[in-house]
């Protein structure tokens, strides 16, 4: 019995070998020989991912501008808020380097934002 279990052992073991080796590339596979440090060679899509990201953080640093401003507006009262009254109570942690807000409350993109919209 131990012999039949080490022979299905060994057939066991070749058959994963040869199903594994057949999983590695070929010698015939075109080699990588693009430099590393060739920012040329970055896929299109890393380059799409991070204007996709800078949009969304666009987005969200204007859609929480707005919050912060209704909130304000909501508990204090008034017409008119500006960024570092946000920051003195509390409804943004820092003030945007994305957005500006207007004397009248219109969000507008700060000087050198990154942002499109």
């Amino acid at each position: 019995m131990t012999v039949l279990f080490a022979a299905a052992l060994s057939i066991g073991a070749s058959a994963c070998a040869s199903e594994q080796a057949s999983l590695l590339p070929t010698a015939s596979a075109p080699a990588n020989t693009s430099d590393p440090g060739d920012v040329s060679a970055a896929p299109v899509t890393t380059v799409a991912a991070f204007a996709g990201a800078y949009q969304v953080a666009c987005e969200m640093d204007s859609k929480t501008l707005e919050l912060a401003v209704d909130s304000y507006l909501a508990q204090y009262g008034g017409t008119n808020v500006s960024e570092t009254d946000l920051f003195t109570v509390g409804f943004l942690r820092e003030e945007s380097t994305m957005h500006d807000l207007t004397a009248d409350g219109t969000i507008v993109l700060a000087p050198e934002s990154p942002c499109t919209e």
